[in-house]
């Protein structure tokens, strides 16, 4: 019974340190891609802020 308990609780240690280092990895790997998501998104907000000055709007019917 204590090998079945002894085996639990190592499992459980494994498993959150795994999970730790796999949550830090991907955090660390959002970072990176959530900048870049930004800078587009902001670009993108910024030209369709510029196309809707510069043209002018459609013929009402």
């Amino acid at each position: 019974m204590s090998v079945v308990i002894v085996g639990i609780v190592i499992g459980v240690i494994c498993g959150s340190l795994m999970t730790a280092a796999y949550l830090g990895l991907c955090l660390k790997e959002q970072e990176q891609d959530s900048r870049s998501w930004i800078d587009s998104a902001i670009e993108r907000a910024f030209t369709a802020v510029e196309d809707s000055l510069v043209e002018e709007p459609p013929p009402r019917i």
